[in-house]
């Protein structure tokens, strides 16, 4: 049988782009083993990982601009939220940029433009994320009536009070 030379396995054992992976001694050989899952063209990490969205958000931040935090669905799934009705083989990480930023969807994110004040800002799990309130506003835009309501349900029953809810709608009633 043949054995395998230790150089023709993958030593990623993290989210990493191929700059980091290279500064550490992996080869881009290494780097296509089947144990690891490109992401997008500079974003890499080990396919045990592939499924877990930490693990994806953080590879993802890798590349992203500053000021980029996680929003939208990714957001909602940060904070516990289940929204039915969704495409579960869309692994794709929702990011909100800074309008100057000149940041672009690829296939590991989805990317959305908006200039959030701090209030609108915080970390959960060690991630920036858009606060409960804020990641409602952002679902609003890209959610069915009915996936919506079962968010707001969840939202009011775990992280927000109709007030905060109201508050944050009255910002800007007309969008974004």
């Amino acid at each position: 049988f043949p054995t395998r030379r230790s150089s023709d396995l993958s030593r990623l054992t993290g989210p990493a782009t191929r700059a980091d992976a290279r500064q550490a001694g992996i080869t881009d050989r290494q780097l296509q083993h089947p144990a690891v899952q490109r992401l997008s063209r500079d974003t890499y990490l080990p396919r045990a990982m592939a499924g877990d969205l930490l693990g994806r958000l953080a590879a993802v931040l890798l590349t992203a601009p500053p000021g980029a935090v996680a929003s939208h669905r990714t957001a909602a799934a940060l904070w516990g939220l289940a929204i039915p009705v969704q495409d579960r083989a869309d692994l794709r990480v929702d990011l909100t940029v800074p309008l100057s930023s000149r940041a672009e969807s690829r296939t590991d994110r989805r990317v959305y433009r908006c200039d959030l004040p701090d209030g609108d800002l915080t970390r959960r799990r060690s991630m920036p994320v858009t606060t409960p309130a804020r990641t409602l506003r952002d679902l609003a835009g890209v959610l069915l009536p009915g996936p919506l309501l079962a968010v707001t349900d969840q939202l009011l029953c775990r992280w927000c009070t109709r007030d905060e809810l109201a508050q944050q709608l009255a910002r800007r009633p007309s969008g974004r």
